[in-house]
């Protein structure tokens, strides 16, 4: 904190926009109010962003703007898993709680976008300290499968389901991908928002 971040993404920005003028630029953070900061800060640089080909938003809204405009899908955002997560342990007849299953959700299972039981035997469970046996895992998966199925029968989604969602288009649709991405705030951000951020930069494209 304080070593000049923000200030070097807003002039970073400003330059590839020179380099770059008849190509899309994206400038984005983690939150809308950092967004604002840094609009405020390239617009200090080059003035009113207006009618130029920067877009300066954070990464969540950029997302759901695709997730709607572009995939034309309609699931609401899930802001609090809990009460899901409760009913999926009650249809799984699960003996783990609440307090155990949240974190691995949280944690392991919703940020790398673990669907299958064979995922889960195979990944590392990086940021959890408790290991779990194969058999553990086993008994398990099915809270989490159920809690799949209750996203998609009450028509809810996460962030970082949105992110591997439009992730997943951009990769087959590179002509809505920017030419650079500018990322402020870096270490906020998870596995979804670093896979949505590739997905959205021409990597594939020699500078």
């Amino acid at each position: 904190a304080g070593t000049g971040k923000t200030v070097v993404a807003a002039h970073r920005t400003a330059w590839l926009a020179a380099r770059y003028p008849n190509e899309r630029i994206l400038l984005t953070t983690f939150t809308r109010v950092l967004a604002e900061n840094l609009k405020q800060r390239v617009e200090q640089i080059i003035g009113s962003t207006t009618g130029t080909l920067i877009e300066i938003a954070n990464l969540h809204a950029v997302a759901y703007r695709f997730f709607q405009q572009k995939l034309q899908r309609t699931e609401t955002v899930l802001e609090d898993p809990d009460p899901l997560l409760s009913e999926a342990i009650q249809r799984a007849g699960s003996v783990y709680d609440l307090a155990f299953v949240r974190p691995e959700w949280e944690t392991i299972i919703e940020p790398w976008n673990v669907r299958t039981l064979d995922a889960y035997l195979n990944i590392e469970r990086i940021g959890r300290k408790m290991p779990l046996q194969r058999s553990q895992r086993e008994s398990l998966w099915p809270v989490f499968e159920q809690m799949w199925m209750l996203l998609k029968e009450r028509n809810l989604t996460t962030y970082g389901g949105i992110c591997y969602a439009v992730a997943e288009y951009l990769e087959n649709h590179p002509e809505e991908r920017y030419r650079c991405v500018v990322v402020d705030e870096a270490q906020d951000f998870g596995p979804p928002e670093w896979t949505l951020i590739r997905a959205l930069s021409q990597h594939d494209k020699e500078n």
